[in-house]
């Protein structure tokens, strides 16, 4: 697969021996250059679920965050999306995720986002 991006479960167990296995919504989400695919069948099948992204990151609350030309939110497994590009004026380039902390750099600068709705 040469456009898989990165591979995220909906949140990862605790133990991390199985991370692929999820609590939440039991989702795994794969991000690639063609999008945001969801599985509801432990990646048996994906789904696109939003197109203008192909970075993942899902928090300690099961929250999922599309990056791409704009920054989305879903939470509910991936079913709905909402706009979170509150304050930020450039297109991610790169995320990372650490202690339900979202580090996000762009072209203008690095932002950080310490809540699901403010950058």
């Amino acid at each position: 697969m040469r456009s898989l991006r990165f591979v995220r479960a909906d949140p990862p167990e605790p133990d991390r021996r199985r991370p692929a296995r999820t609590k939440r919504h039991g989702h795994l989400f794969l991000g690639t250059y063609k999008g945001i695919f969801r599985s509801i069948d432990r990646g048996v099948s994906f789904t696109r679920v939003i197109d203008a992204a192909s970075n993942v990151l899902v928090d300690s609350k099961g929250n999922v965050f599309a990056f791409g030309e704009g920054i989305a939110m879903s939470r509910d497994g991936g079913d709905t999306w909402e706009s979170r590009l509150l304050g930020v004026n450039a297109a991610p380039r790169a995320a990372a995720l650490a202690n339900d902390r979202i580090y996000l750099n762009t072209a203008l600068g690095h932002y950080l986002s310490t809540t699901t709705t403010a950058w």
